[in-house]
């Protein structure tokens, strides 16, 4: 089971501080999983400035969760900043205009584009309340996949029981060598129970930081 911790933060200030608390447990090749929420996708807002990230010289690579309504306009941004995977939802890429589908292919297009020149990985992601069914038309296009566990927004929810079943129903549908992450609501009883489902990847922000000693939580995970 891999395990990455979360960035969550609605100010720079939290930002620094998890990673200055990731630098003391958290290995050079350990990945930080970075949430960018634009409070029209999701019901809140999180700090999110490609430009300042970059400029931090984090020593650690990064996936950056695009929870926002047009994920095309700013991957680049983050790819720029140094991103090695971006996590954008099938629910933006297919938006609906009056009702009527929209054609997902144009904004993917420009994603995929953005990845394949900084040699980044893209990751496709559901929200709670989207059918697994809807991952078909993108099965060829990656290997990587997310099952969203809560509602799009803020940290420390718990996680929706019938994610569970949802992870099987994804582990059944996709190529036996494809991976899914679960974020939201991972503690280390939800953790044992999602790798049971068929999970490969999971992350958690407040369950880690709120916890009295992280690194030993850390390890607790990456022991699962």
């Amino acid at each position: 089971m891999e395990f990455y911790p979360v960035i969550n933060c609605s100010e720079f200030a939290c930002v620094k501080h998890r990673v200055e608390a990731c630098k003391t447990f958290l290995p050079r090749d350990g990945m930080i999983h970075l949430d960018i929420a634009d409070a029209r996708f999701t019901f809140g807002k999180t700090w999110g400035t490609p430009a300042l990230w970059k400029r931090l010289h984090i020593p650690f690579p990064m996936e950056v969760h695009l929870m926002v309504e047009k994920p095309e306009e700013v991957a680049g941004d983050w790819l720029d900043a140094g991103a090695k995977r971006v996590i954008v939802h099938i629910e933006a890429l297919a938006r609906t205009h009056a009702g009527t589908p929209k054609d997902f292919r144009p904004a993917l297009t420009v994603i995929l584009a953005a990845c394949t020149a900084k040699k980044a990985e893209l990751m496709l992601a559901l929200s709670p309340g989207t059918p697994v069914e809807e991952i078909m038309p993108f099965i060829k296009t990656t290997k990587l996949f997310q099952v969203l566990a809560v509602e799009p927004g803020p940290s420390g929810q718990k996680i929706i029981p019938s994610s569970i079943e949802k992870i099987r129903h994804l582990r059944k549908l996709i190529p036996k060598n494809a991976k899914i992450e679960v974020d939201g609501g991972i503690t280390l009883e939800t953790a044992r129970a999602v790798k049971l489902a068929g999970a490969d990847i999971v992350v958690s922000g407040s369950y880690l930081f709120k916890s009295p000693h992280p690194l030993l939580t850390y390890r607790k995970f990456i022991e699962l």
